[in-house]
Parts: C-alpha cells; sequence; structure tokens
C-alpha cells in the first residue's frame, strides 16, 4: 500500500481526536446506567443483568407506571438534549466532514447532465415547505 500525504495523516488524526472525544463523551453515560441497574436490581434483591444487557422493543409498549418527579424531569431533560444539542452535534459534524470529503473528493457531474437524465435533473423544481405539505 502506498504511503498516505503527510498532510492527510493530520487530517485523518484530527478525524480520529474528534471521534474519540465523541465515544468519550458516550463511555460515561453507559457506565451510569449500568450503575443505576445494579443499584436497583441490588435494591429489589435480583440479579442484575449481563452487562451488554438491553431491553427489547416490545418493552416499551406496554404501559408502565410514571417514575418519580425528580426523574421524570431529568428524563425529560436528557429528551430535550438528544432533540436539540445532539441534533446539533449531528448536523454540524456532518457538515464539516462533508467538507473534508469535498476536498479529497471532486464529484463531476457533467457526463450526467450530458446524458438524458440531465434532461430529468433540469426539470426539477425548487419548491417551498407549504407545497410540500399540501403533497403530503
Amino acid at each position: 500500500m502506498e504511503a498516505l500525504p503527510e498532510s492527510f495523516l493530520s487530517v485523518f488524526r484530527g478525524i480520529q481526536r474528534f471521534e474519540e472525544a465523541v465515544t468519550q463523551m458516550v463511555a460515561p453515560v453507559r457506565e451510569k446506567r449500568r450503575v443505576l441497574v445494579n443499584v436497583v436490581c441490588r435494591d429489589l434483591r435480583i440479579p442484575p443483568p449481563p452487562a451488554d444487557f438491553s431491553l427489547p422493543p416490545a418493552t416499551f409498549e406496554k404501559a408502565s407506571p410514571p417514575p418519580p418527579p425528580r426523574v421524570a424531569a431529568a428524563l425529560t431533560g436528557l429528551s430535550e438534549v438528544v432533540d436539540t444539542t445532539l441534533q446539533y452535534l449531528k448536523q454540524e459534524t456532518h457538515s464539516k466532514l462533508d467538507q473534508i470529503l469535498n476536498e479529497y473528493h471532486k464529484i463531476d457531474l457533467s457526463p450526467l447532465f450530458a446524458s438524458k437524465v440531465g434532461n430529468v435533473i433540469r426539470s426539477f423544481q425548487a419548491v417551498d415547505a407549504e407545497t410540500l405539505r399540501q403533497a403530503a
């Protein structure tokens, strides 16, 4: 295999550092979930499930009693983080990674536009959100 240019190695290292930072953020969440499960199981005097335990989707279909108010508020807060902050992080991450990819991989669509497919592509028109809502 041919050696990668030093300039690309720094790009690769930068992306790898970002990936490690994101992974380091997830690890404590998993650990806290594991500790919580172990504490609850100990209090209920039942054996804890295996470390890789995950609830099957059918479990969530059953109605269950609501958690205590402070726990419900914390869960709502976590959902808000997912809906806002993590969504923003995801969008920004993909945008920045796409910028990097576009620098190293140019997509030449000119042969596509020169073919009959190009006429179909040219026929597409931009539409506003209201038009899309009405079409749905």
